[in-house]
């Protein structure tokens, strides 16, 4: 690509989101109204309750039999895999923001000064250089800024915009729900930040970012945000799709497809193993044609990856990195339920990349070739059926890192 500003994937069918990782409901995310719709606050009590960020929740798995929800390409996709009857679900219409355009950027905005005087004309506070939305009142100005304000007034750690306010968004939930969220925020400027809640949790765990509550809390509110590179999947009927971690064809996308979500809710990364485990007995091991900005290779199972990380805090391309906009694409090149067996046990010892017929090969641009039909999974879903082209999507997102967080660190 020459420009780092990314495309907004095509539309058309929306890309499915079943068996997703983190046990979301596969419904676009709840959209708040961001600074483009700023009217003007009130001043009653019900500012006090007033959010730093918003928070994009999740929901309950969809289970194997819910065919009424999923969407049309992945009823076609299950089709192709043996399941019929699904119907295409309710879709969401962007509302509030434009593709690829800042929301703040939508917004007339002024310098001011907050000032607020007590009954004896005595100033008890003021704030010069604020900047608001201009359609605000001043006394709208004067009660967000000293009470929603962070830093103390005079030093550089003083918020000083409207923008600080709302400057990033909370994706509460696992690496499908932050898949979702990402549909939206490419390209747009907002910085994304991360409440793990999932069952893998990939991202998290690719940029350092651990469980513990109130350190959480202090990367969500204090956190730099960092551009990261983004993959993007684009399918034969040329929908796409963004994805974070990593893509998988082959023995990987067949286990995601076949997760049974019952079991996953009362086992969480169980149900993976017991599919993979099912996927050694049945899975035939065809071969994929994989073309890496144009040379061509072979392999049974392929992980395009954008990290490092896969399956939580397992490690497939240890120089792959977030930041960078190159692709590793992992090839599994050998056959058969020993090669896989091997395979396995590699990755849990952490001996992959020393295997000789484990290849790892980087570029910007991906195809990928095989029986038709087959699944694609990006993030933990089912998003493409073969033949998928997949690019690196330079600087297509700012992520909040913690400090002293792996990505953060480099």
């Amino acid at each position: 690509m020459s420009s780092n500003v990314p495309e907004e994937p095509e539309k058309g069918p929306k890309a499915p989101t079943r068996n997703r990782s983190d046990g979301g409901n596969g419904q676009p995310e709840h959209r708040a109204q961001p600074a483009a719709a700023l009217a003007e606050p009130g001043v009653s009590s019900s500012l006090d309750a007033a959010p730093p960020a918003f928070v994009a929740p999740s929901g309950p798995p969809l289970a194997p039999k819910d065919l009424d929800v999923l969407t049309a390409e992945e009823a076609s996709v299950l089709g192709r895999l043996g399941v019929e009857g699904a119907r295409e679900e309710i879709g969401v219409e962007r509302m509030f923001t434009q593709a690829g355009v800042n929301p703040f950027d939508e917004v007339e905005w002024e310098m001011r000064t907050a000032l607020i005087s007590g009954t004896d004309g005595e100033v008890v506070f003021e704030q010069r250089g604020v900047e608001i939305p201009k359609s605000w009142s001043q006394l709208a100005t004067n009660v967000v800024t000293s009470k929603y304000f962070r830093g103390q007034i005079g030093t550089p750690g003083r918020e000083r915009s409207v923008r600080q306010l709302i400057g990033r968004v909370v994706v509460a939930g696992g690496d499908g729900t932050i898949n979702e969220a990402i549909q939206g925020l490419a390209g747009t400027g907002l910085p994304l930040a991360l409440l793990p809640l999932g069952t893998a949790n990939v991202l998290a765990a690719e940029i350092g970012l651990g469980s513990e509550p109130a350190a959480l809390a202090e990367t969500i509110v204090r956190g730099e945000p960092r551009s990261i590179c983004l993959g993007r999947v684009r399918g034969a009927d040329g929908g796409a799709r963004f994805f974070t971690s990593m893509a998988g064809i082959g023995a990987d996308a067949h286990a995601v497809a076949g997760i049974n979500p019952d079991l996953k809710r009362l086992t969480g990364k169980g149900a993976y193993y017991a599919e993979i485990l099912h996927q050694f007995l049945v899975f035939p091991f065809p071969y994929y044609r994989v073309s890496v900005e144009g040379a061509a290779y072979e392999a049974v199972s392929v992980v395009v990856a954008n990290g490092r990380h896969y399956a939580g805090d397992y490690v497939l391309a240890p120089d792959a990195r977030l930041a960078e906009p190159r692709l590793h694409v992992c090839l599994f090149e050998k056959a058969g339920r020993a090669a896989a067996f091997r395979y396995a046990l590699a990755i849990q010892q952490g001996e992959l990349t020393d295997l000789p017929d484990y290849r790892i090969v980087t570029g910007r641009k991906v195809r990928i070739e095989g029986p038709a039909g087959d699944p694609v999974q990006a993030d933990g879903d089912i998003v493409a059926a073969l033949p998928v082209e997949i690019e690196a999507v330079p600087d297509a997102l700012r992520l909040v890192m913690p400090a002293g967080g792996v990505e953060s660190a480099e």
